[in-house]
């Protein structure tokens, strides 16, 4: 619903533009329009999936989206939400239907990936890769905007990165 939401009132602009006879612009002003609805609206009810998730976790958690081992849809660039934990060497993220854990182990990489929210200057995957286990793909659902989220995405790659101590 997040991405359906900015549609419209983007394509109507592109569509008025391009009955001013402004061409190839007019996609320029539906983009322009596009983008702050995309971040304002692209985490479409987050607020009330982080209360469900504490109904079940009071201990609580960072809000994130993630592709673990079940691909995502072409809506959304998350497969699963869930709340993330760090502690002891490892990462946890608890959702309504199962627990993920991830060890922080020598060999574990951490990286960053671009994702479908970056072509329009939000969001970015925290890539986490471990031997014999599928890669992790996260970014933060923290924030009420994508844009802010994006930030929270960064503060939680440094976390992660000092959690599993390296530079």
């Amino acid at each position: 619903m997040g991405n359906i939401v900015p549609l419209f009132p983007s394509v109507l602009v592109a569509a008025c533009a391009a009955g001013l006879g402004l061409g190839v612009w007019s996609l320029g002003f539906g983009v322009l329009v596009a983008i702050p609805l995309i971040s304002r609206y692209g985490f479409w009810e987050n607020s009330e999936i982080r209360s469900e998730l504490l109904e079940n976790f009071p201990e609580g958690g960072a809000l994130v989206g993630f592709v673990f081992d079940r691909p995502a849809d072409w809506l959304d660039a998350h497969a699963e939400v869930g709340l993330l934990t760090v502690a002891k060497k490892k990462l946890t993220i608890k959702t309504e239907e199962r627990v993920v854990q991830i060890p922080f182990t020598p060999g574990t990489r951490i990286g960053t990936q671009f994702n479908i929210h970056q072509l329009v200057g939000l969001g970015g995957w925290i890539r986490i890769e471990n031997e014999g286990l599928p890669t992790l793909l996260t970014e933060s659902r923290e924030a009420e905007t994508m844009y802010a989220s994006k930030l929270k995405t960064a503060e939680l790659y440094k976390r992660l990165i000092q959690e599993k101590g390296g530079s």
